[in-house]
């Protein structure tokens, strides 16, 4: 499965890393598995044709023994027809031993590659599950786990290969128990890789949460920035370091805002009327700068102004999945920059224009 393929954007896909990384490694088994085919297809095809060999020989002595017996000798090649027949008794029972345990081999370096695989496999899907897209996301401590363990299998396998080229030999048992040993290796650090992983994205989680303290005392304005406080009580525009070349720090307390004057977002909330299809609503970046803190975080406005606590998020997208989920177009029509759409009506969002059916 190539778990990148699961983001469409390709500009998105960059972003991804841990998605990315389990691909590779997932690929790189996938890899290792067909060389394995092929050097056992390869050893199969070798012990045929010995055995074809043999069985030549066999036939070319059959008929020398035959043109004895024609010629009367019948007697002492009837003794060396016995003894012929027990050498090949003996030896069909030493290829019989040693293709059962060739067998046997094999299918426990296909067990555990199957198993490794599948493994990794289903850890990452378990948790995507769970965390949601911030999971493929990763971050820098997964990115360089994932990546050591995608350069240490690689390189087992190009050492490998290089060394059967160089000495003009083929692959041996030795040199895929060496790519199996390998495989572990990299199944068990991108188990730990993945698992930590899960567990700090639901930390994060818990920490974009709502946080519940006192409301503010009469003249307190919260945890507002200054500018965003003026942006709340003024029409004023957004600051120019906001356009698309800007800096996106606050003029005011200089925290660093990551968006711009082309950034839009799209609601679509259930209609407070039963039987109404829903209603859409436009926001851009104006909202999000009045809801910055001078710590770097967002205070959802609508929770400060209609709700009896406080939402702090740690991020845009956090403060995007907060108003989404937890707010109402009762309160969206509250707010001069939530935007009604009327159907048809059109949006510039990354250079494309978006229409509502």
């Amino acid at each position: 499965m190539n778990y990148a393929n699961m983001i469409e954007e390709k500009n998105l896909k960059k972003g991804f890393i841990v998605a990315t990384l389990i691909s590779t490694i997932v690929g790189t088994f996938t890899a290792s598995m067909t060389l394995h085919d092929k050097y056992q297809e390869k050893k199969n095809k070798k012990a045929q044709q010995k055995t074809d060999g043999k069985q030549n020989d066999e036939l070319k002595e059959l008929k020398e023994k035959i043109d004895k017996l024609e010629g009367g000798a019948k007697k002492e090649d009837d003794k060396e027809k016995d003894k012929d027949k027990d050498q090949d008794k003996k030896s069909q029972r030493s290829r019989s031993r040693s293709r059962s345990r060739s067998s046997s081999r094999r299918r426990r370096r296909r067990d555990s590659m199957d198993r490794s695989r599948a493994m990794i496999e289903q850890t990452y899907a378990n948790h995507l599950m769970r965390v949601g897209d911030r999971y493929a996301e990763g971050d820098l401590v997964t990115e360089n786990k994932l990546q050591a363990q995608v350069i240490q299998l690689q390189k087992t396998v190009i050492d490998v290969l290089q060394d059967a080229v160089h000495t003009g030999r083929g692959l041996t048992d030795a040199d895929m128990d060496k790519i199996i040993a390998a495989q572990n290796a990299a199944r068990d650090g991108s188990l730990g890789a993945l698992n930590g992983q899960y567990q700090r994205s639901r930390a994060s989680q818990n920490k974009d949460r709502h946080a519940i303290k006192a409301l503010p005392p009469p003249g307190d304005h919260g945890p507002f920035c200054r500018y965003a406080l003026d942006l709340q009580s003024t029409p004023l525009p957004l600051h120019h370091n906001f356009r698309s070349s800007g800096s996106q720090r606050c003029p005011a307390c200089g925290i660093v805002i990551p968006v711009n004057n082309r950034d839009v977002w799209v609601f679509s909330m259930d209609n407070p009327t039963p039987g109404k299809p829903p209603r859409d609503y436009r926001m851009d970046a104006r909202f999000v700068a009045k809801c910055h803190a001078s710590d770097g975080t967002f205070a959802c406005l609508l929770c400060d102004k209609f709700r009896p606590m406080d939402c702090f998020c740690r991020s845009v997208d956090a403060l995007v999945k907060h108003l989404g989920s937890a707010h109402t177009a009762e309160e969206f029509e509250r707010d001069g920059d939530l935007v009604r759409m009327k159907r048809g009506s059109g949006v510039n969002v990354g250079g494309r224009e978006m229409v509502l059916a």
